[in-house]
């Protein structure tokens, strides 16, 4: 092999190897957008608000993430909670669920999602997608917010320590 391909599939092989897992999908990523906010009567005016998805590793398999979403007429909805890797899975999806709890124990009763949120790395965004039960519910989102189909650009990822992110320090 010459030394030039040998430097080159080291190079990829080290890229493949990074650019997987929670690191790279750790920051604080911003989606402009604008809202109807209705004040003084006027159902045209519009304010310029940001969504934010913070994400950040807590171990290998594991992420903790932070969701603020802000929608027309001041509609909101805020998720915090840690996601797992899936084992079988491509290292650049996660999954949260939240199991709805049996109302008699002394039954062996199957638990039911009531919420799963699956977030995606891909090279140009994150996707955050309800792939069963009721988030919307289970978060509290507001009538016009939803935590389902969001997708954040990897061109807005800021540090997660930039003052518009809503997520805190460890």
């Amino acid at each position: 092999m010459r030394p030039t391909l040998c430097i080159l599939a080291v190079a990829f092989l080290s890229a493949s190897v990074g650019a997987s897992g929670a690191d790279t999908i750790s920051g604080c990523y911003k989606g402009p957008k604008y809202i109807a906010t209705g004040l003084d009567g006027d159902a045209a005016s519009k304010a310029a608000v940001f969504n934010t998805l913070a994400i950040r590793a807590e171990s290998p398999g594991s992420i903790e993430f932070d969701i603020e979403l802000i929608s027309d007429w001041g509609h909101v909805c805020t998720a915090r909670q840690h996601a797992k890797h899936v084992e079988g899975q491509p290292p650049s999806i996660y999954l949260f669920s939240a199991n709805e709890q049996p109302q008699d124990s002394a039954e062996t009763v199957e638990l039911t999602p009531t919420c799963r949120l699956q977030f995606q790395s891909e090279p140009s965004e994150i996707t955050v997608q309800a792939v069963g039960g009721q988030c919307d519910a289970y978060f509290g989102c507001g009538a016009r917010t939803s935590l389902n189909r969001l997708s954040f650009s990897r061109a807005t990822k800021v540090a997660l320590n930039d003052s518009t992110c809503k997520f805190p320090e460890p």
